[in-house]
């Protein structure tokens, strides 16, 4: 999976369909629509385990969602409540 589900807003996460979306990934990254900076969300422990080498249960597929935000409005932030609601933790630093 890579970015926003058929170019919906940001808020879409926010609704159950796409709760349910980022239930199914594995790490999400937003990503800065001026810059194309990318800013760890969720997945940090993934992503640490795959650095020592950890391939999963399946082979090495996992699911990442990247999510273009407007880094000068609270679009992070939503994504970071997503997560939240989603996965029940988050990796976004302050």
């Amino acid at each position: 999976m890579s970015d926003e589900p058929d170019g919906k807003p940001v808020r879409w996460l926010g609704t159950p369909e796409g709760l349910a979306q980022l239930r199914e990934v594995d790490v999400v990254f937003a990503v800065d629509r001026a810059t194309g900076k990318e800013t760890l969300v969720f997945g940090r422990s993934l992503l640490q385990l795959i650095r020592n080498g950890y391939e999963g249960p399946s082979g090495p597929a996992y699911r990442v969602l990247r999510v273009p935000v407007d880094m000068e409005t609270d679009e992070l932030e939503v994504v970071r409540a997503a997560c939240l609601v989603a996965k029940g933790s988050y990796d976004l630093q302050a």
